[in-house]
């Protein structure tokens, strides 16, 4: 048996730096992702979107950071089916049928539009089967609307 004072482990309180190891978690995560692709080679994209993040103030983090931290947390098929409506939204947007949330005015973007739609249309073929049929058609019927706006504005 031990002696009471003599101990082999280091008891340490990390309830107070929670948002540190989120943070760390999230870093290591990237840092792999990095590490995997190669020391020598770096994304290029990656460098640009560190550059571009956009200030969200008042202490919030960024949406880089925080769909970084869902796509660890969550399995493919259900991220894959969160990203859908993103998409949905950004084609919206790109076709000038909803505000852009940056300048508050309505701009049309045929080729981002065109990204958008492809994304949404990949995103639910890859995921269709799991969804409810009631899902899985407005999903469609929201898509085919994208579709009609698209070319009638081409």
């Amino acid at each position: 048996m031990m002696e009471e004072g003599a101990s082999d482990f280091e008891v340490s309180d990390r309830r107070s730096s929670v948002a540190a190891v989120k943070n760390a978690d999230v870093q290591n995560v990237t840092d792999t992702a990095s590490a995997s692709a190669g020391d020598e080679r770096r994304d290029v994209g990656a460098a640009a979107a560190e550059e571009e993040k956009p200030s969200t103030g008042g202490g919030l983090p960024d949406p880089y950071t925080l769909l970084t931290f869902a796509a660890v947390q969550t399995d493919t098929a259900e991220l894959m089916t969160l990203l859908i409506p993103l998409f949905d939204n950004l084609a919206r947007v790109s076709l000038g049928l909803l505000a852009s949330p940056k300048t508050g005015e309505t701009d049309v973007n045929l080729a981002e539009a065109k990204l958008a739609i492809d994304a949404v249309h990949f995103l639910l073929e890859a995921v269709g089967s799991r969804l409810s049929d009631a899902d899985r058609r407005e999903l469609q019927r929201r898509l085919s609307d994208l579709r009609m706006n698209y070319v009638a504005r081409s």
